[in-house]
């Protein structure tokens, strides 16, 4: 959607179907402050994305702006908040420090007795993973994407120290600019090239509780 934005014609390649990745068990939480300048910027398009989207393509994300809260159990986690918080405010992301008095008022379900105080982060908010995927896909196609599902790549065809196309089990597709959204699949795609890409990404595995 975002390179449709811009002046790319694109075609996207899936080797499954959209949202079967981890978009469908996506807690779907949109948070802005973190821990570094590029990231709030990204979270902070995301924020406007997802709440204004559906004005263009018609399909709702389910954007729901309840704000988010940080806690923190100690002082080394607190002073941690409070450089959040300043790195926040610098891009113009309002974020408050409270009290565990207030993070109960915020959010009564939790125990505050041994809290020191948390983050309170109003413009903060939650989609449904798989309507953001819809609708994303819709805007991308109503600027002129083509998408095509359960295609494998099989090779990434370079000329002159340049991509130049694509090889799928589907057949070839001629690009001037290949885009790697392969997520923890990326570092096996970059080997389909020649000379080969070195994605520096490899998975472990993980437990969700």
């Amino acid at each position: 959607y975002n390179m449709l934005v811009s002046t790319y014609n694109s075609v996207i390649v899936l080797g499954c179907s959209l949202g079967c990745g981890t978009t469908w068990h996506a807690a779907g939480l949109v948070p802005q402050v973190k821990g570094s300048h590029a990231e709030i910027r990204m979270r902070k398009y995301g924020v406007k994305l997802y709440s204004e989207i559906s004005q263009e393509t018609g399909l709702d994300t389910s954007w729901k702006g309840v704000g988010s809260l940080l806690i923190a159990s100690n002082e080394g986690r607190l002073t941690s908040l409070k450089r959040t918080q300043c790195l926040g405010r610098l891009h113009g992301v309002a974020a408050e420090i409270v009290s565990p008095t207030e993070c109960s008022k915020l959010c009564p379900l939790i125990r505050v007795e041994d809290l020191v105080g948390g983050l309170w982060v109003p413009s903060d908010g939650n989609v449904i993973p798989t309507d953001v995927v819809q609708s994303l896909t819709k805007g991308a196609k109503m600027k002129g994407a083509k998408i095509f599902e359960k295609v494998s790549v099989e090779k990434i065809e370079v000329r002159n120290g340049r991509v130049h196309g694509v090889k799928t089990n589907r057949g070839d597709i001629s690009c001037e600019v290949f885009v790697n959204c392969a997520g923890q699949w990326s570092r096996e795609v970059g080997m389909l090239s020649s000379p080969p890409v070195a994605v520096p990404l490899h998975s472990a595995e993980h437990f969700y509780i």
